[in-house]
């Protein structure tokens, strides 16, 4: 499992797949519980990855002057795919919109008031969340 010393993550005794699978399975999950109720910047996420980023390098044995975005990129484009926090952030805030959205509960019901509101200062009938 990676774990945390000091600034840095050793995952230094971890194969590939165990690199991406702790990635995975062990910070995305514990992170995406409480991102949907965060407001990072890209900026911000990029701090909080730069953390992570060394291990990730490592575990897939590759230079750590490599950008970003072949790091994230699908491996349809040769990158490796790894999520972004700012991309799984998104992820996250559409799904609990959309979540509430369809279960009429209270936020929900304050959301569709929320559209309905932005949609009348808008003079417009068409919905323009849908």
């Amino acid at each position: 499992m990676v774990y945390e010393m000091g600034s840095k993550s050793d995952v230094s005794f971890l194969k590939t797949l165990e690199v991406i699978l702790a990635y995975d399975s062990v910070l995305l999950k514990q992170l995406e519980y409480q991102l949907p109720t965060t407001c990072l910047s890209k900026d911000e996420c990029d701090e909080i990855m730069k953390i992570y980023y060394p291990a990730l390098y490592h575990g897939n044995h590759i230079h750590k002057s490599i950008k970003r975005d072949i790091i994230c990129a699908s491996k349809k484009y040769g990158g490796l795919n790894f999520k972004h926090l700012y991309d799984v952030t998104g992820q996250w805030k559409t799904k609990f919109l959309v979540k509430h959205l369809l279960c009429i509960d209270k936020t929900g019901k304050l959301l569709w008031i929320s559209i309905e509101y932005t949609q009348m200062q808008l003079c417009t009938e068409k919905h323009f969340f849908i």
